[in-house]
């Protein structure tokens, strides 16, 4: 009975020890970090008070890479825009890849805008838009 009891321990142990969540030994993720855009496509005219949507394109360094948010600062109307991605995941895919998002905004004074979005550490995209005010 005691040599039974003893197997059924020891199996015991290797069955749970098989059976541990093999998670803990993955390469898991969940940082951000500045993305570089590739591509903007804009219009080249717009209305006051009217939202303008923008599709931009950006890299992420892998497949857990995800558009987390617009980091932009306004002077005047100059916009400049970095994109910010997310990447959180585990066993992610080594493959660089490019995303889409659009980037929407209002203009509320006429004349242009210029949106600059960041493409390198010191490189930027430009899309020029001239806004019209239709009641002047």
């Amino acid at each position: 009975m005691k040599k039974t009891s003893i197997l059924i321990l020891i199996l015991s142990f290797f069955l749970i020890v098989a059976c541990s969540d093999d998670d803990d030994n993955q390469d898991c993720i969940n940082y951000e970090e500045i993305a570089n855009v590739t591509s903007v496509e804009a219009p080249q005219t717009a209305t006051i008070n009217q939202p303008v949507d923008v599709t931009v394109n950006f890299r992420v360094n892998n497949g857990c890479g995800e558009f987390a948010q617009f980091d932009e600062s306004l002077m005047e109307t100059t916009r400049t825009i970095a994109v910010e991605a997310i990447y959180d995941g585990c066993a992610c895919t080594q493959v660089i890849t490019d995303r889409t998002i659009t980037y929407s905004f209002t203009p509320l004074v006429s004349g242009e805008h210029v949106l600059r979005f960041r493409s390198g550490e010191e490189e930027f995209i430009e899309a020029r838009i001239m806004v019209e005010d239709p009641s002047e």
